[in-house]
């Protein structure tokens, strides 16, 4: 059974999520304890007033002296829950109290990276963060990205096979010596192929640039369900092309290079982001 402060420590994190700044100088009377946090996500009275953006409550809080810079389980102090949903008048009180504008969670995002990453406008006295690894990661997979795209995929989609097997990549280009029928079949495996493989580099595009906090889980379950439907051959084929015929269809290769650029936008928004 929890302590009698235990108890008045939850009740004035509750009042404080609230906005009832009176009930919960009430429970400090009564033995509560400013600095507890939740057991399980290490939020704090603090934590809960900057999230809902009661600024009204954030200066008693740091009167007694509560901890601007405390995280909680997820790295996040209270200024990353102001920043992220454009609370300025709470940033600058935190600010004010001491918070440290470039402690990152465990995301390896400052406040400012999360208030752009929620679309909302970084508040005065916050900063994004920008390393020269994370700019050249998103440069490089960018073009990538594009590249594939647009040599590759859409003159498949748009124009045809025929326009592919002219494309800057002599390797892809149908052997000779097949019969009518299987190269009417390496043709529609092409088309299929670049159709699966054309929203996939769409999806490694966005995840470059919109970051670890938007569409990394979506793109991960992408990349499984790549490698499953393709198995490993399309990987080893992309890291070194085998001769084609009409059984193997082009779809293998293609996807599994597809897949390996999944994975390397994924690694590189892990490390350089």
């Amino acid at each position: 059974m929890p302590s009698k402060t235990a108890f008045a420590s939850a009740g004035l994190r509750s009042q404080c999520m609230h906005g009832s700044i009176e009930r919960a100088k009430a429970l400090l009377t009564e033995g509560a304890d400013p600095h507890s946090v939740e057991i399980d996500s290490g939020r704090g009275a603090l934590h809960k007033a900057a999230f809902w953006g009661h600024d009204h409550i954030i200066p008693w809080l740091l009167t007694l002296k509560v901890d601007p810079n405390a995280p909680d389980a997820y790295g996040d102090t209270a200024l990353h829950d102001a920043a992220r949903f454009g609370h300025s008048n709470c940033v600058s009180q935190l600010l004010e109290g001491g918070a440290d504008a470039m402690l990152k969670n465990k995301k390896g995002q400052t406040p400012a990276d999360v208030a752009a990453a929620y679309g909302k406008a970084i508040p005065a006295g916050l900063h994004a963060t920008s390393s020269w690894p994370a700019l050249l990661s998103k440069a490089v997979l960018s073009f990538v990205c594009v590249f594939m795209i647009v040599v590759m995929d859409v003159p498949v989609l748009f124009l045809g096979a025929p326009a592919w097997e002219k494309s800057f990549t002599p390797t892809k280009r149908l052997p000779t010596g097949l019969t009518n029928k299987e190269e009417a079949i390496a043709r529609a495996g092409a088309m299929f192929d670049h159709g699966f493989q054309l929203p996939l580099f769409l999806l490694a595009l966005l995840c470059v640039h919109l970051g670890p906090a938007s569409l990394r889980q979506l793109a991960n379950a992408v990349l499984l369900f790549a490698i499953g439907l393709n198995g490993p051959y399309g990987i080893s084929a992309w890291l070194g092309p085998h001769g084609y015929d009409a059984a193997t269809l082009e779809v293998d290769v293609s996807a599994g290079k597809a897949v390996c650029t999944l994975l390397a936008v994924n690694l590189a928004i892990d490390f350089f982001a």
